[in-house]
C-alpha cells in the first residue's frame, strides 16, 4: 500500500476487501440487524491480523465502523466491489467491469498488496460468528 489512506479510503478498501472474502465463502448475504452484525465484526477485526493498517477503521465497544462501510458502499466512485441493502440483508455486490470475485482479488492485492486469501480470513470469523440465521448462501 503506498501513501496515507484517508478514512473514506480505508473504508472502500474494507468495504471491497469484506465483498471479495464473502463472495468466496459462497455468501450471497449478512444479516442488517446491527446488533448481530457488529459484535461479528467486532470479532472479526480484532483478530484480523491486517487490522492495524487500517487506523481509521474501528470495532470496539465505543464504536463499530461496518454499518458506515456497508451505508456508503453503494456511492463509492473507485469501488471495486459493493454492498447493497435489500430488506433484512447486506448483499455482495461486483461491479459489471468483473468477471468474478478472483478478478477484484487481483485487483485489490495488485494495489493494497493484501491477498484474496487474507480478505477470507476477515470475512470468515465475521460469517461463523453470524451463523447460519444471519447468513445466506448460495
Amino acid at each position: 500500500m503506498t501513501g496515507k489512506l484517508t478514512q473514506a479510503d480505508q473504508y472502500t478498501v474494507i468495504g471491497d476487501g469484506l465483498a471479495v472474502g464473502c463472495l468466496d465463502l459462497g455468501v450471497t448475504g449478512l444479516t442488517s440487524r446491527k446488533l448481530e452484525l457488529e459484535l461479528s465484526f467486532n470479532h472479526a477485526w480484532r483478530n484480523f491480523p491486517l487490522a492495524a493498517r487500517f487506523p481509521q477503521v474501528k470495532a470496539d465497544l465505543n464504536r463499530c465502523d461496518i454499518l458506515t462501510i456497508l451505508n456508503r458502499s453503494p456511492r463509492r466512485r473507485w469501488s471495486r466491489g459493493s454492498w447493497i441493502q435489500n430488506r433484512a440483508w447486506w448483499e455482495p455486490q461486483l461491479p459489471d467491469s468483473y468477471d468474478d470475485a478472483g478478478e477484484v482479488a487481483e485487483d485489490i492485492a495488485s494495489v493494497y498488496g493484501i491477498s484474496r486469501d487474507q480478505w477470507t480470513s476477515l470475512a470468515r470469523p465475521l460469517v461463523e460468528r453470524l451463523g447460519d440465521d444471519c447468513v445466506r448462501r448460495q
